[in-house]
């Protein structure tokens, strides 16, 4: 280092200089390597940054040095594991893509299964709402069904045979509704179920003629015995003459053999066979319900017969809907099916009597 100190300046040479005189040396070759424009930069300042360490009273980690042979084998062992490194990444690229077809494919796989998914709901909604349709459609077919039924019951529809001009269906009977607002809804109301109308006023229209057939058969040789018998100067029998004078209203003579049996009149509208019902009470209704069913089997004319089912067919239905149980004559407004029916009426029909009879007589039994 002495020989060193007098390249500089002539300076002479410092004992503290001395101390730091590889730190002066580089400095300084650093200086003059930048007057002369060489490439050269000054090292890290290692020492200096240990000893302001030390005046801070930081702790200060000394650099150990390793012999070359050392360096050799720890850069062999940093090579050794930059290769384990280097496989590892290989192997985790390797899987990573693995990783990326299997999600590829997880994804492919869940489209598919939303993709059936959604045509499923798409399905199950199109089921679903088909069945409306068809609920709504067989809804309004039961409801075209009676009022029909009892469109022509009442008369106001009639069959017309079918004819050169047009083929069979209905027209208005002899109590064609007089307002016009009645009329177009009730053309509107038999729609849905106008093919079964018509076949159900062809018998009725059939069953009539057949009646009414008879009927001047019988007033045809009632009336040949009474002019024979006038013409004996007899008089004539009192049934023969009944016969003769017998009109529309002779069979509901058959409703009188049967008390409390209730049989639709051919005039009701369905206004007032509603209004009627209404005014019914729960004990009306069940103490109308099985006289009518007792008479509607033992009718013997057919037309007879359809009003009292017809009846009993309304008497039963407007039990449920005010929730009345005819069979135990009990009211429930719990079970009805229309809340304004239920609380019309609220009586609740007297059961049937009970009598429960004891015998009194004394019996004598085995080890008495």
């Amino acid at each position: 280092m002495k020989e060193v100190q007098p390249l500089f300046e002539g300076d002479e040479p410092d004992p503290k200089l001395t101390r730091r005189s590889y730190e002066l040396l580089q400095d300084r070759i650093a200086d003059f390597a930048q007057r002369q424009g060489l490439d050269l930069q000054r090292g890290e300042r290692r020492a200096a940054k240990e000893r302001a360490k030390r005046i801070r009273g930081e702790a200060v980690c000394k650099r150990r040095n390793i012999s070359p042979a050392r360096g050799r084998e720890l850069a062999a062992m940093e090579a050794e594991a930059a290769v384990e490194d280097r496989k590892e990444a290989v192997k985790e690229r390797a899987a990573a893509v693995e990783d990326r077809k299997a999600a590829a494919q997880e994804r492919a796989e869940a489209k598919e299964t939303l993709v059936g998914v959604r045509a499923k709901q798409q399905a199950a909604e199109q089921a679903r709402r088909e069945a409306a349709t068809a609920s709504a459609a067989l809804a309004a077919r039961e409801q075209s069904l009676r009022i029909g039924t009892q469109a022509v019951i009442a008369e106001e529809l009639t069959y017309s045979p079918p004819s050169a001009e047009r083929p069979e269906g209905l027209t208005w009977g002899r109590n064609k509704p007089k307002s016009k607002k009645r009329r177009e809804w009730l053309m509107e109301k038999i729609q849905p179920a106008r093919d079964w109308i018509v076949g159900f006023a062809r018998t009725t229209f059939g069953l009539h003629k057949r009646i009414a057939a008879k009927l001047a058969k019988q007033q045809a040789r009632a009336a040949a015995i009474i002019d024979f018998e006038k013409a004996q100067n007899q008089t004539p029998p009192k049934s023969m003459l009944d016969i003769v004078n017998l009109n529309e209203a002779g069979p509901d003579d058959e409703l009188r053999p049967i008390p409390g049996a209730w049989a639709v009149p051919t005039d009701f509208t369905v206004e007032r066979l509603d209004e009627h019902l209404r005014g019914l009470t729960n004990t009306d209704i069940c103490d109308a319900y099985a006289p009518t069913r007792d008479a509607a089997d033992f009718a013997e004319h057919d037309d007879i017969q359809v009003r009292y089912r017809a009846g009993q067919h309304h008497l039963a239905e407007e039990a449920a809907r005010r929730g009345l149980v005819i069979e135990l004559r009990e009211h429930h407004p719990g079970q009805a099916t229309d809340a304004g029916r239920a609380l019309l009426h609220t009586d609740s029909p007297p059961r049937a009597l009970h009598v429960i009879r004891t015998n009194h007589a004394r019996e004598r039994r085995r080890g008495s």
